[in-house]
């Protein structure tokens, strides 16, 4: 079942994320086809705790975390601003991805760029300068 995105009660959905972030919960995030935070030259921390998710990642993409202890690193971006490991317009490691990949709710951006929240101006992708689109009525949102 779908529903609209603004039918979830706000601080409900927060709740949510922030218990995801603290690993209370999964976090349900359905990407499906969209990779928009694949493409906007995000810096992904990766903890030392996720060896699953480093051994998916390539050394090569991975750096030491500035300010955070040793073990923390983080995963870069390529010149186009897209994450190394967005292969063919899908996260390669996507059953392996990285928790703060696995937490990000970019639905927060379509809201807020929505009339109904106020902005004016919707997210723009720093790679590409064009608004960053976002299925809002397609998403399920568990209650």
């Amino acid at each position: 079942m779908t529903e609209d995105l603004y039918s979830v009660p706000f601080a409900s959905w927060l709740c949510r994320v922030q218990a995801a972030l603290a690993e209370e919960q999964p976090a349900e995030v359905p990407c499906g086809d969209c990779n928009a935070c694949c493409r906007t030259l995000h810096v992904v921390h990766v903890r030392p705790d996720e060896r699953r998710t480093r051994a998916r990642i390539p050394r090569r993409f991975l750096l030491p975390a500035p300010g955070l202890p040793p073990g923390n690193l983080v995963l870069g971006y390529e010149k186009a601003g897209c994450c190394p490991l967005l292969i063919g317009g899908h996260c390669s490691i996507y059953e392996d991805r990285p928790l703060a990949c696995r937490t990000y709710d970019c639905r927060i951006y379509a809201a807020a760029a929505s009339p109904r929240i106020g902005l004016r101006s919707p997210a723009r992708s720093s790679a590409g300068g064009s608004p960053i689109r976002c299925r809002t009525t397609a998403i399920a949102m568990p209650r």
